[in-house]
């Protein structure tokens, strides 16, 4: 009678303990297959430095909003997400602090545009999606312009030691037409350190090129090279860049052999391949008793002939003067 009820007992224990396990089993089961894959699996975003020429000089931190949308190249889900500067955070702030749900295996191309000032910037990024933290970094690139309104320029150039002399215009793109900002553009120069400096404000919103004039002097006569440098301008921002390097023409030297005539006044004793005209000196500049001055020649294998200040494009020119006797 003990063994047929230790018997029973034994039985009960074991259905007990086989109901326990397939609960537990059936329950761990039920779990994996409804607990969503967004609860396990998430995007995390950061920004990197924007490319630029002049364009506006923006942190991360500064925009108005960011906007991202990822696509599943599968087709089967699609995220849209936005974030807007307020009074409680930054739009960059929010977003990095932001987990992003998404599905573990998936494939997504991302895409985050930057507003600020009516201006866009855009960044692309793709991922196949693991489990955890997925980090996406995107490097964004400038798009467009605020279509009105007004921004300021800043570009520090570096130069060579060889330039004594700089100046510098805001163009059109077509570089038909100069900009007068409305506060007067300044170029300012420290060439001790190698440096030049050219702001402006109140520029119309736009797409310009600044033209850098370098010379050999402190008198501008001799243009060693151009350097071009385009700028978005955008309402409310200051554009900058720092460029630096550009190679320099060579300067060439003008003699001037009077042969027996007497000079008098000042001329130039360089040029470069920029100088459009060299002033020599004419008859009035000149003179030779019982002479008439005739003009400048260069004498060239043994050829003397009468040289073009336009011509002067290939290097050091020595020109004699040539008289007529007078009777």
């Amino acid at each position: 009678m003990k063994l047929r009820f230790l018997s029973v007992i034994l039985s009960i224990i074991s259905l007990l303990m086989l109901g326990s396990c397939a609960l537990n089993t059936t329950s761990t089961v039920h779990q994996n297959i409804n607990k969503p894959a967004v609860q396990t699996s998430y995007i995390k975003i950061t920004v990197g430095s924007n490319s630029r020429t002049a364009l506006p000089d923006i942190s991360a931190d500064d925009f108005d909003c960011f906007v991202l949308t990822g696509v599943d190249t599968s087709g089967d889900a699609a995220i849209s997400e936005k974030w807007d500067t307020s009074n409680d955070g930054t739009a960059y702030a929010k977003m990095t602090a932001a987990n992003i749900a998404v599905n573990i295996g998936d494939s997504y191309n991302f895409t985050l545009t930057a507003m600020k000032g009516g201006a866009l910037w855009r960044g692309t990024a793709s991922k196949v999606i693991e489990q955890g933290a997925n980090q996406l970094n995107f490097t964004l690139n400038f798009i467009s312009l605020a279509d009105e309104g007004a921004g300021a320029i800043q570009v520090v150039l570096s130069v060579p030691s060889a330039v004594h002399g700089v100046s510098a215009e805001l163009k059109t793109l077509d570089e038909t037409e100069i900009i007068i900002a409305a506060n007067s553009a300044d170029v300012s120069c420290d060439l001790s350190n190698d440096k030049v400096t050219y702001t402006a404000g109140s520029i119309p919103s736009g797409n310009y090129v600044l033209i850098f004039s370098l010379f050999g002097d402190n008198a501008k006569t001799l243009k060693l090279a151009e350097w071009r440098e385009y700028a978005g301008i955008t309402d409310g921002m200051l554009s900058t860049s720092s460029p630096s390097g550009t190679k320099l023409d060579s300067i060439y030297s003008i003699t001037l052999l009077p042969n027996g005539g007497e000079l008098s006044g000042t001329f130039p004793g360089s040029y470069t391949r920029y100088t459009e005209n060299v002033v020599l000196p004419k008859s009035e500049n000149i003179s030779r008793a019982g002479y008439s001055f005739l003009g400048w020649y260069e004498v060239i294998n043994d050829v003397t002939q009468d040289t073009s200040t336009d011509g002067w494009k290939a290097g050091d020119i020595v020109l004699t003067s040539v008289f007529t006797m007078v009777f």
